[in-house]
């Protein structure tokens, strides 16, 4: 039976619910704004760049980001986009993979509350507790810590969206379309 079913005292409270769900909220969007930054360093429109990034997940976008960041560099000499905000984005994306980790723990992991301020979570993992590592697969945290994590989520969100409008944006409208020739 999963954990936060086996009686009342194990379910979760609604503000462990709220925070969870407020950091799994904030984090789609930065998810939503990496499949943007990807489509700019890749210089094609936002809407043609979703038709490429909708079925990446985030370590796949953060690894075409990180791979475009590289072009730009080693191709454009950051001509294009400057070796400053390549450094500032990368940073923000190490941030991200942190954050990402914890993510992953609240949708694949099984919960239940340990008190009113803590929750408990396991993968439930087939293998056997090794020594050095006898809490692999288990994570105590507390609601300060999600919420911690949903402010910092929220921060990295008005960064990404800082260094957006600093890339470059290609702009498909009916002028732009007007002149392009169809064959």
């Amino acid at each position: 039976m999963p954990l936060n079913h086996t009686s009342k005292y194990a379910e979760l409270t609604d503000v462990q619910f709220l925070l969870i769900g407020k950091l799994t909220v904030e984090f789609s969007i930065i998810e939503f704004l990496l499949r943007e930054v990807l489509s700019r360093l890749l210089i094609t429109s936002s809407f043609l760049g979703r038709t490429f990034t909708e079925r990446m997940n985030v370590n796949v976008l953060i690894e075409k980001i990180k791979n475009a960041l590289d072009i730009h560099k080693r191709r454009f000499g950051n001509s294009i986009v400057s070796k400053d905000l390549c450094e500032l984005l990368k940073a923000k994306l190490g941030e991200i993979e942190e954050i990402r980790l914890i993510r992953n723990k609240f949708a694949h992991y099984c919960w239940s509350r340990q008190t009113d301020d803590e929750i408990f979570g396991t993968g439930f993992l087939s293998k056997q507790a090794k020594y050095s590592k006898p809490n692999e697969g288990v994570i105590v945290i507390t609601n300060n810590e999600i919420e911690e994590m949903y402010q910092n989520v929220f921060i990295l969100v008005n960064d990404i969206e800082g260094i957006l409008t600093n890339l470059p944006e290609l702009i498909v409208d009916k002028e732009l379309k007007s002149k392009l020739k169809y064959k």
